[in-house]
């Protein structure tokens, strides 16, 4: 600010007129602390429906019911006549889930996808200066927004929504409110000088009811399978098997379009991916035998893996069924045998434990 003086002399008469006048300048620059921080909430997330179709395909970056609306708002506001020349900035709150994206259909955007904390179910937040209808996504590092100049306020557009980033079950799945993003506002191109608060993004709570198809185990569901006793002079060296085994079925419904695999678990070793399965601790002495499992007819014991339905899952197996199939019941059988697994054997008691998990595809 600066005074101009100036004087009028009206020599005719000898009348003198003084007068001075303040005349403020306004500079480009930023917003000043004076100017008040509001944080945004987008609540309308509200209730979705997502129809899974069979209870373990991968639908990863499958958006999960519509985007938001979207919502313009207010962040940083001041008098009518505050003036803002500089950028806006957003930055998201949490890591991207890796390897999911989702790509918005009407605008051929690629999103990264943030978790909620419920697994599965992630979310994609769209940002842009308040004025612009086409919103782009930001990272989790400083995403520049916007660069312009505005009198007494600056805001964003934003909109989001839910995306699948993994199998989902049928039920509800509950998403807490939460803070996805912080925005700031800064004089710099290199997003450093911060011009006030930074401010949040946070969604509202929302609840996702799912629907997909499963399988329901009809008969066998827990067993225990007794083995002939046998001596050790019935093996005759490393993956050697005596001919005693024992058998026992597992019998599902499956609804139609279902395609049926399964992993066996070493419950005792749950990170074993071998081939036999390890003794148990109520095993007495016995050494250097294990216990293979042959499943639905094949001649090669079942390699076992992670207890987990994801589709791929380490050494699953296929069962039957496909898309195309209709209802339908199976009868799974399955062996037992012992096997020898070092050089040398000793005497006792031997238990194993394994648990199957089916996977709907």
């Amino acid at each position: 600010m600066y005074s101009v003086m100036e004087s009028i002399r009206r020599f005719a008469g000898r009348l003198t007129i003084a007068f001075s006048a303040a005349i403020l300048l306004v500079l480009p620059g930023v917003a000043s602390a004076a100017w008040a921080t509001n944080n945004i909430t987008i609540s309308t997330l509200g209730t979705q429906t997502f129809n899974n179709g069979n209870a373990d395909q991968n639908h990863a970056g499958t958006a999960i019911g519509n985007w938001t609306s979207t919502m313009t708002a207010t962040v940083w506001s001041g008098g009518a006549l505050d003036y803002f020349s500089g950028y806006t900035w957003a930055m998201a709150s949490q890591s991207a889930i890796a390897g999911v994206t989702y790509t918005d259909s009407s605008s051929g955007q690629s999103y990264p996808v943030y978790p909620t904390g419920v697994p599965n179910i992630g979310v994609v937040v769209g940002i842009a200066d308040a004025g612009v209808s086409t919103l782009k996504p930001f990272t989790a590092a400083w995403t520049q927004v916007w660069t312009g100049s505005a009198w007494g306020s600056v805001g964003f557009g934003t909109r989001a929504r839910l995306v699948a980033t993994g199998p989902l079950r049928a039920g509800t799945y509950t998403i807490p409110a939460q803070i996805v993003a912080s925005l700031k506002a800064t004089s710099d191109a290199a997003g450093t000088s911060l011009t006030g608060s930074v401010a949040t993004l946070s969604i509202s709570g929302a609840t996702v009811t799912v629907t997909a198809q499963s399988c329901v185990v009809t008969a066998g569901k827990n067993q225990v399978v007794t083995l002939p006793t046998v001596s050790v002079g019935n093996f005759h060296g490393v993956g050697s098997s005596p001919s005693a085994a024992n058998s026992f079925n597992m019998q599902l419904s499956c609804p139609a379009g279902i395609a049926l695999y399964a992993t066996m678990t070493d419950a005792t070793t749950p990170g074993n991916t071998g081939n036999y399965l390890t003794l148990s601790p109520a095993t007495t002495s016995a050494t250097g035998v294990g216990v293979q499992i042959y499943a639905n007819g094949s001649t090669s014991p079942v390699s076992f893996g992670p207890d987990s339905s994801y589709p791929g899952n380490t050494n699953q197996w296929y069962v039957g069924g496909s898309a195309s199939s209709p209802s339908t019941a199976y009868n799974i059988p399955f062996t037992v045998r012992y096997v020898q697994t070092a050089a040398t054997m000793t005497a006792g008691s031997v238990e194993a434990l394994a648990t199957i998990t089916f996977s709907y595809q």
